[in-house]
């Protein structure tokens, strides 16, 4: 499955970070959707999942297509273009809005073929599995690279700070295995009912996660990890107590061992150096300078307007909210470390309103199932783990940029197709005694009662 691939490729090449990575990730997402698309019909997405993605297409591309300038990186001004339609809006940066919307455009495909297969339980398990797998193999990657006192990524001659795996930025690595961690511990919780090898693999993958988000170097990363486990630990409380007491007991115990002991042997010096970092005076990755950009950007919001300045161009009008507040930080910021403000910059309201629908849409539809009660305990465990990831990135999207790596956006994107998929996943099925109760029941309520 090219999408599966996708899910391998995208962390492996550097995160997806380089211009080569992101089109070649293009391609195959791309690929994979028109693979999809003779098939569409029958499994069909929610329309608001499609209104949103429609809306998403329609106002990226009309921007892109009627953009107004390009940016001369030489002498830092815009060059002016002539408009396809002079009376239509259109984005500042015309190359920056392409390469953006050709990613945007193959993402929301890999979400509409998430969606569609995520209707049966045999693709959500697939994808669920590459998902953490890979990201399994991104920790062991991690750890290796601290372990042998690695100065770059796959050991060449340059010294880099602040790197974990594939990942230049810690910060990036620690959302990827935030976003992996709570489908790792769905499968874990589904694997108690499984053969012992099929729960021993899935509890070494979650020790290995857990232990990748605590050394990875990531600050926000084990703070929202702990508040995952708390939110997934409550939810399954009651089924919890019905397991076996010493089985549950020494899972635990082998669990807490396993990550404490890699922990152990990786070391954490990174993170302590970051976290002394975060209330630093001075410095990119500081709390203020962060705060100072996020101010600096809100005068922007307002000017955006109902449809924004063009998807992808915030580093070329971000020097202009710079040069007008006294209090910003120097540099060239690309991203604006609050993906929800960077959305409203270049989107507008318009385009924000539907990138919520899509996003928060899929976090909305996991939690809503969470209250059925005919779904399977793996159908349960899944929307509960989709439903975090989500709510993760929602968090982390608040104080960096998760999603504005290719990397994350793609996982972003087959989780979102996942929980959208969730309003149409199967009801268990009931025995036959059980329809005939109901049924009868049926006839002397004052509504409609449908068994499935």
């Amino acid at each position: 499955m090219l999408l599966q691939a996708a899910l391998v490729f995208a962390p492996w090449c550097w995160g997806c970070t380089w211009p080569a990575g992101i089109d070649e990730l293009n391609l195959l997402l791309l690929t994979a959707t028109m693979c999809w698309l003779p098939g569409a019909a029958r499994y069909r997405p929610p329309w608001l999942l499609m209104a949103a993605v429609t809306t998403i297409l329609l106002q990226g591309w009309l921007l892109t297509l009627n953009s107004r300038s390009l940016f001369a990186e030489t002498t830092g001004y815009f060059a002016p273009l002539d408009p396809t339609v002079n009376w239509l809006p259109g984005s500042v940066e015309r190359d920056l809005s392409w390469e953006m919307m050709a990613r945007v455009t193959a993402l929301l495909g890999a979400a509409l073929v998430a969606c569609s297969l995520g209707r049966e339980r045999v693709w959500r398990e697939r994808f669920a599995v590459t998902l953490v797998a890979v990201a399994v193999s991104i920790v062991l990657l991690g750890c290796a690279q601290r372990w042998t006192d690695a100065t770059d990524i796959f050991w060449g001659s340059r010294r880099l700070d602040y790197f974990f795996a594939t990942y230049r930025n810690v910060t990036s690595a620690g959302e990827y295995l935030n976003l992996a961690l709570p489908v790792a511990g769905a499968a874990a919780w589904i694997a108690l009912d499984r053969s012992p090898i099929w729960r021993a693999a899935t509890v070494c993958a979650l020790a290995i996660l857990g232990a990748g988000v605590l050394v990875c170097g990531s600050k926000a990363a084990p703070l929202v990890a702990l508040a995952c486990a708390i939110v997934f630990l409550c939810v399954q409380r009651r089924a919890l107590w019905r397991q076996h007491s010493t089985g549950r007991v020494m899972i635990a115990l082998v669990l807490i061992g396993a990550v404490a002991l890699i922990t152990w042997g990786a070391g954490w010096a990174v993170s302590q150096d970051r976290w002394q970092r975060l209330f630093a005076t001075h410095g990119e990755a500081t709390l203020s300078n962060r705060l100072e950009v996020d101010r600096a950007c809100l005068p922007g919001v307002a000017a955006a307007g109902w449809v924004g300045e063009g998807p992808g161009t915030f580093a070329v009008i971000f020097p202009a909210l710079q040069a007008s507040d006294a209090n910003a930080p120097d540099g060239r910021w690309l991203a604006a470390h609050d993906d929800y403000l960077q959305t409203f910059l270049e989107w507008g309201a318009v385009g924000a309103t539907a990138w919520s629908v899509y996003f928060f849409g899929a976090l909305g539809r996991s939690l809503a199932g969470l209250r059925r009660g005919d779904w399977r305990r793996e159908d349960r465990a899944w929307a509960l783990g989709f439903a975090l990831a989500l709510g993760g990135v929602a968090i982390m999207a608040a104080v960096d940029f998760p999603l504005q790596v290719a990397s994350l956006q793609l996982d972003v994107a087959v989780v979102v197709g996942l929980g959208w998929s969730s309003a149409r996943w199967p009801r268990a099925r009931m025995s036959g005694a059980s329809r005939i109760v109901l049924r009868g029941a049926g006839r002397f309520l004052p509504f409609k009662l449908t068994v499935g």
